[in-house]
């Protein structure tokens, strides 16, 4: 009997650190304990919320500074800075932003409507058995997608090739999962319908099905000989590392000729999540990046599916400064402009380096 390998997204908990003072007008948002919120609210506070342990109110700004009370504080989920991390700002300076190119995102899909991806969804199909749009039920591949290219509604948010268009490719159901044969079904369509410059692809497996070696080409046939085609036809594949640290590369980063990508944080650290092993190519930020959600928002994510849209981005800008590169071009230029971290030259933790968009573009 032939095995079904489940494939999932690739992400972290997000982490929640960075804080600030509210402020109203004339009022400030403050923290008191359950036994002191009759005596505030009769001084002139009301009440926003009231917790087992403490309570939050809106208090005069006279009473605050009276009795001395603790403010309450907002907080923020962290933005990595991940443009500027990888110089993508510094290519928009020389007149590229991705306008015009295409990136094809196989994932849960897109919210369409989100103020930071409404006019750069370029299209796209739902494979998934029953399945009848590419509406985003997860939120996966909304904040894959404004990695790549958000417009910057959110300027903390805007993604590294705001100009470009994205094409949803719908693989992953509401929880997240899948399995490949709609994968590989998405791929070949995107190869043959589809003017994209790259094929983004934030999934993967976990162990057993991860691999240290140079490829893991023998393991799914169909799916090598699917990218292999994608390739022909002028597409570069792009595809995350994978969770799982030292256990090795997940499918289908660990695929030959696929872009593998892991993650560092914000000081260009490899996280010990990271997929390690001969299959990588390069690392791009990956953690706490901020970007769009389902619902018009914003949140900020970490794992190796964050990093890999950053790389889609930057094909995107290579392409729009030289549209006639051909898939192995775009790899060597990328990993031969990488910025070397770890030992020095390859590794298997950090593949040529992080990627360097101002280089790769200059190189293209």
């Amino acid at each position: 009997m032939r095995k079904l390998v489940l494939i999932s997204i690739l992400l972290i908990v997000p982490l929640l650190v960075l804080s600030t003072v509210t402020l109203g007008e004339g009022k400030k948002r403050i923290i008191a304990k359950g036994s002191d919120v009759e005596d505030l609210v009769s001084e002139g506070c009301s009440l926003i919320k009231k917790g087992k342990v403490v309570s939050a109110l809106n208090c005069p700004e006279n009473v605050v500074s009276a009795r001395g009370l603790e403010l309450d504080l907002e907080v923020f989920a962290v933005d990595a800075s991940s443009v500027q991390q990888i110089n993508a700002n510094a290519v928009w300076t020389l007149g590229y932003n991705g306008t015009g190119r295409v990136v094809a995102v196989l994932d849960t899909g897109i919210a369409t409507g989100h103020p930071e991806l409404a006019d750069s969804v370029a299209g796209g199909a739902c494979f998934i058995s029953g399945c009848t749009s590419f509406e985003d039920d997860n939120g996966h591949g909304t904040h894959v997608s404004g990695i790549i290219t958000a417009n910057g509604v959110n300027a903390n948010a805007i993604g590294a090739a705001p100009g470009a268009g994205v094409w949803s490719g719908k693989v992953l159901n509401a929880q997240g999962s899948g399995y490949f044969s709609d994968v590989i079904e998405a791929i070949y369509y995107v190869a043959d319908n589809v003017a994209a410059d790259a094929i983004s692809m934030s999934l993967g497996t976990s162990p057993p099905y991860t691999y240290k070696g140079t490829n893991c080409d023998g393991v799914l046939p169909s799916l090598k000989t699917a990218i292999y085609y994608a390739i022909s036809k002028g597409k570069s594949v792009v595809a995350a590392a994978g969770n799982s640290g030292g256990s090795g590369i997940s499918i289908p980063g660990c695929v030959s000729k696929v872009i593998t990508v892991g993650a560092v944080d914000d000081n260009s650290v490899v996280t010990s999540w990271s997929g390690k092993g001969k299959s990588l190519e390069l690392v791009a930020p990956g953690v706490t990046i901020l970007s769009s959600v389902i619902g018009g928002g914003y949140d900020s994510w970490s794992g190796t599916s964050m990093a890999t849209p950053h790389v889609s981005a930057v094909v995107a800008l290579m392409m729009q400064k030289n549209s006639t590169l051909a898939p192995d071009q775009v790899t060597s230029k990328l990993t031969s402009t990488a910025t070397d971290l770890g030992k020095a030259g390859y590794d298997t933790s950090y593949g040529y380096g992080i990627v360097n968009a101002l280089a790769a573009v200059g190189a293209s």
